[in-house]
């Protein structure tokens, strides 16, 4: 459902892999630490369920941005042009589907019907 974008370097080390030579990760946890935050944008509101993080991003020339990262698998979406109501809701469509979040949840629509919903942790 969410989905790409760069992540950004942190100061864990990846493990070596002895059957394929591929980097791998030694936690989902350090997954999740790893891709925090806005690659090359500044972070203008920062959300976190129990499955996603959740940033509103704000580009050095001036855009928004909606950022959703996956906890579990590290899958990312970023949506250009986000909006906000006057109660505090951010919101950014992508073709059908469009994502919200606000300081109690994170909603996922698509074609208007609520395809998912998780209360914002923090």
């Amino acid at each position: 459902m969410l989905a790409p974008i760069p992540l950004k370097a942190g100061s864990a080390t990846a493990i070596a892999s002895p059957l394929t030579g591929l980097q791998t990760l030694p936690s989902q946890l350090l997954l999740a630490e790893i891709i925090r935050g806005c690659p090359r944008a500044e972070v203008v509101e920062a959300y976190e369920t129990k499955t996603y993080l959740v940033y509103i991003c704000q580009t050095y020339d001036g855009q928004f941005f909606y950022r959703g990262v996956n906890k579990n698998n590290g899958d990312q979406i970023n949506v250009m042009d986000v909006l906000s109501t006057d109660g505090g809701t951010y919101y950014a469509t992508n073709g059908a589907y469009t994502y919200w979040v606000d300081r109690q949840q994170l909603r996922v629509t698509k074609n208007g019907k609520t395809i998912f919903s998780e209360p914002v942790l923090r």
